[in-house]
C-alpha cells in the first residue's frame, strides 16, 4: 500500500506510556458511508423490496445521487462479488475459544450491490441515512466515523489487556508482560520489505475508542469499563502472503487477536 508517514510524535508517543499522540495527530474527521441496494438475503429486504433485486437502471440512477450529493467527496459502486471479498479480507483470528468468524458464511450470492461513499465531517449522520434510504431500490444506509488507523497500516495485532478485561483468548493470564511485547515488536520489524511498525499504547487506543464515539453522538453513553492492551500497527510495502502471516502471529505469546486493517 501507499505508505503514509505518521508524525514522528507519535511513533514517540506510541512507544511510551502517556499516549500524548492524540492532540499532535488527530483524527480523521470524515464519514464512512454504505449504501445498500435491494438484494441479496439480508434482513428487510423482503419487505423494502417487493419488486426483487435492484435493476441495472436503478443500480446506476442510485449511484448517480450518492456521488453527486455535495456532502459526499468519493463513491463507487461495489459489486456482489467484490463484497465477498471484502468480508474474506476483513476476517480476524483470535484466541478464544468460541470466536466465531462470520466471513466465512457469506458468498456473493447472499450480498446485493451496495454504493461505498466518504461524506465530510460536517454531514449529520441521521440525515445522511434519512435522504439515502429515500432513493428507489434502496434497502439500508449505515454511517460511522472513519476510524483513527484507516488507510495508515494493513495489520493489527491487538495484545492482552488487563486481567479485568472480558476476553475469553486471554483470560486467566492477564496482560501481556513486557518481554511479550517486547518478542512480538522485534517479529514485526524483521519482516520482509522493511515495514513500519506503530505500537499504540492503551492510553492512545483508549482516545481511539472515545473519539469513535463520540463522533457518533450525544446518544452514545461512554462506558467506563472498557479497558485497553497495547496493539501493533504494521504498514507493509507487500501484502502477498497475509493470511500465513495473520495464522502466524495468532500463535506468539501475548496476542490476543490479530487481523487485516
Amino acid at each position: 500500500m501507499l505508505r503514509l508517514l505518521i508524525s514522528v510524535a507519535l511513533v514517540l508517543a506510541g512507544a511510551s506510556a502517556s499516549g500524548g499522540a492524540a492532540a499532535k495527530d488527530p483524527w480523521p474527521h470524515r464519514w464512512t458511508v454504505s449504501v445498500y441496494l435491494c438484494g441479496g438475503t439480508g434482513l428487510g429486504v423482503e419487505e423494502r423490496c417487493p419488486e426483487g433485486a435492484a435493476t441495472p437502471s436503478q443500480i446506476d440512477a442510485a449511484t448517480v445521487a450518492v456521488a453527486s450529493d455535495p456532502r459526499i467527496t468519493e463513491a463507487r459502486l461495489v459489486d456482489p462479488e467484490e463484497g465477498a471479498e471484502g468480508f474474506e479480507h476483513t476476517a480476524e483470528w483470535s484466541n478464544a475459544p468460541d470466536k466465531t468468524d462470520w466471513s466465512s458464511l457469506l458468498s456473493a450470492k447472499d450480498l446485493p450491490y451496495s454504493i461505498e461513499a466518504e461524506a465530510v465531517a460536517e454531514a449529520v449522520p441521521e440525515v445522511l441515512i434519512e435522504d439515502f434510504e429515500r432513493i428507489p431500490a434502496v434497502t439500508y444506509v449505515y454511517v460511522w466515523p472513519v476510524m483513527y488507523w484507516s488507510g495508515r497500516a494493513d495489520v493489527r495485532v491487538q495484545m492482552c489487556g488487563p486481567a479485568t478485561e472480558k476476553d475469553l483468548s486471554c483470560a486467566g493470564r492477564g496482560a501481556a508482560t513486557g518481554a511479550e511485547l517486547a518478542a512480538v515488536a522485534d517479529h514485526l520489524r524483521a519482516l520482509p520489505g522493511d515495514p513500519i511498525v506503530y505500537e499504540e499504547t492503551p492510553a492512545h487506543a483508549r482516545w481511539n475508542y472515545h473519539t469513535y464515539l463520540r463522533r457518533l453522538g450525544p446518544r452514545w453513553k461512554l462506558p467506563t469499563d472498557v479497558y485497553f492492551g497495547t496493539k501493533f500497527w504494521v504498514d507493509l510495502d507487500d501484502t502477498t502472503g497475509l493470511t500465513e502471516l495473520l495464522h502466524r502471529l495468532i500463535t506468539l505469546p501475548g496476542v490476543r487477536k490479530v487481523g487485516p486493517n
